[in-house]
């Protein structure tokens, strides 16, 4: 298993590209898992609502559409679990 995390700062639904080094084929299992963010290592239990709607492996990398619902860019940090192959 391989534990990956990315940051970002977005709002709305939009798409999340994560590069993996390598560890993801089209097909491959993935988990995806999103989180508003607090710089420092801090997750944070606001207001937003955030959501994964898809999650996509493609040739080192994996798409992840989020939904973050507020009303300006608020920072969120997505965690994928890659299943090795």
């Amino acid at each position: 298993m391989v534990v990956l995390v990315s940051d970002g700062k977005n709002r709305g639904v939009f798409v999340h590209r994560v590069n993996t080094g390598g560890n993801t084929r089209p097909g491959s299992a993935c988990f995806a898992s999103v989180m508003e963010y607090i710089s420092g290592a801090r997750g944070n239990m606001g207001l937003a609502v955030c959501r994964v709607l898809d999650v996509v492996p493609g040739q080192g990398f994996v798409d992840v559409r989020l939904d973050i619902t507020w009303e300006k860019p608020l920072p969120y940090r997505v965690t994928l679990l890659i299943a090795r192959e």
